[in-house]
């Protein structure tokens, strides 16, 4: 017996019959059937986080790229505004 671990009980598999029946889980070919339906439902069910993780990530980049256009919108304007004007020193006069 390695260090740390308990010893098991040796009636083992007549503690699971009482569950197993209930389950209708009693010979090997239901249970490995049990077995590659709950596989299947775990790989599709990982496959649908990954897709949620993924656009997740998608809308945190969307909402940073947002953000720095909201930050950046007002001087852009007023660049625009400035390329637009013909005479942009207009209203300033240089005093000597």
């Amino acid at each position: 017996m390695s260090v740390g671990r308990k010893a098991q009980p040796q009636s083992h598999g007549a503690d699971l019959d009482p569950l197993a029946g209930k389950k209708g889980l009693l010979n090997e070919d239901a249970l490995d059937q049990r077995i590659a339906e709950l596989d299947t439902k775990f790989h599709e069910s990982l496959a649908v986080v990954k897709d949620l993780e993924g656009r997740m990530k998608a809308n945190k980049e969307l909402r940073y790229h947002v953000a720095a256009y909201a930050s950046t919108k007002n001087v852009a304007q007023q660049l625009k505004a400035a390329k637009n004007d013909p005479q942009p020193l207009k209203n300033s006069t240089v005093q000597s």
